[in-house]
């Protein structure tokens, strides 16, 4: 797709109908110009058709059909000549008085002025119609006029929207096969550095030993980022099926999962009764793994992490606390925690690839809820999820 010329159709102009950006402005037009039917038709030339993205007040069967044959089409000679058309009494017209539209659709008084791409071409035409002779005067155009500037305006934020679409999705694409690729050398020099740590201990050498020891540290956490950039690249790439999750079973398969650095550390972790809601299992886990793994480490020398998971009943949200005793974060650097590597420690005081929190706010962000932090040094921080309530029965898919 080329982003400096996106056709109609990759445009959705063509075959989408019931958008309320376009319905307002054909109700507007019948509205303010006192006609019983105005149309936004986009012409489609290689089909031989017209195909109204809005449409008020026309009869059936036209209306479930949403378009007609060009023999019934004023709106071409708008779109051809990128001009007005005005015409009184379409029989009296001799340009139009064979049209089709005339005895089909029961249009007598027309009045169109085209619509445009992002690029000027014109590719159809706002117009409004009456079964009737009518003396169009010149305010009506006027008023016509800027009600299709505001077409306009909609369809070049559709293409404006349409292009940022396809280059995020070209650039996931991209991290994610760089990311993919990388894993590979990365897995095959860990490998190499297993191979080789039989020969250090056979020639007792503490040296080699350190280093290979470090090469190793090294070679895991290249992993662990690889793997990490993986999981936010390709996060909602495609639909992800909904369904009923148990956050209870949620959070007891990731402490299950963190078992080693619980018992390590000695934490004492309290979860309260979490909801079940409509949302996504993996995501769901792979925010708490990420939340309940950063309240664990980031713990001062020698403190027992002290954690606690509850939620909070409301009528139309779910609201998720993670609550720890740990370091806590400045408030300056509260909103940069949330940000791609927006790491605050070195690697030495606290190991980790700076993605959690922002694979962590992105998933939130996907199923359209928010995440917040209320924290103070060295008084511990809590993070709030805060997720819309929804059932399957109306939930769009992520």
């Amino acid at each position: 797709m080329k982003y400096n010329r996106l056709s109609v159709k990759e445009l959705g102009l063509l075959d989408r109908m019931d958008e309320a950006s376009f319905t307002h402005l054909t109700q507007l037009a019948s509205s303010i110009l006192g006609v019983p039917v105005s149309l936004v038709s986009i012409i489609d030339k290689p089909n031989d058709r017209q195909f109204f993205k809005s449409i008020h007040g026309l009869a059936e069967p036209w209306l479930s059909k949403g378009e007609t044959p060009l023999s019934h089409s004023f709106c071409q000679h708008v779109a051809y000549d990128n001009a007005p058309l005005i015409v009184e009494n379409a029989p009296d017209y001799d340009r139009v008085k064979n049209n089709l539209a005339i005895p089909d659709l029961g249009v007598i008084a027309y009045m169109g002025v085209p619509i445009h791409d992002p690029h000027g071409r014109a590719i159809g035409a706002l117009c409004a119609i009456d079964s009737s002779p009518k003396k169009w005067t010149d305010e009506d155009l006027a008023t016509l006029e800027k009600l299709a500037l505001c077409v306009d305006d909609a369809i070049r934020l559709r293409s404006a929207l349409k292009t940022s679409e396809t280059i995020r999705e070209e650039q996931a694409d991209f991290t994610y096969a760089m990311s993919h690729d990388i894993k590979a050398p990365i897995f095959t020099l860990k490998s190499i550095l297993v191979e080789l740590g039989p020969l250090f201990d056979e020639n007792n050498s503490e040296e080699h030993a350190m280093f290979l020891e470090k090469a190793l540290q090294t070679t895991d956490r290249m992993e662990l980022k690889t793997t990490d950039i993986l999981r936010y690249a390709y996060m909602g790439r495609e639909r992800d099926e909904l369904e009923d999750v148990d956050l209870n079973a949620i959070a007891s398969e990731v402490m299950d999962d963190l078992g080693g650095l619980i018992q390590s550390s000695g934490a004492k972790i309290t979860v309260g009764e979490l909801p079940t809601i409509v949302t996504n299992g993996y995501y769901m886990r792979v925010l708490f793994q990420n939340l309940l793994s950063n309240a664990l480490k980031f713990q001062p020398a020698g403190q027992i992490p002290e954690i606690s998971i509850n939620a909070d009943d409301d009528a139309f949200e779910n609201v998720i606390r993670f609550t720890d005793n740990g370091i806590g974060v400045d408030e300056k650097y509260q909103t940069q925690i949330f940000k791609l590597f927006g790491r605050l420690h070195t690697q030495q005081d606290f190991p980790g690839t700076g993605l959690g929190l922002a694979l962590s706010a992105k998933i939130v962000s996907y199923m359209n809820g928010e995440i917040s932090i209320q924290s103070k040094v060295g008084k511990g921080t809590t993070f709030s999820v805060i997720l819309p309530k929804q059932d399957l029965s109306t939930a769009t898919q992520c």
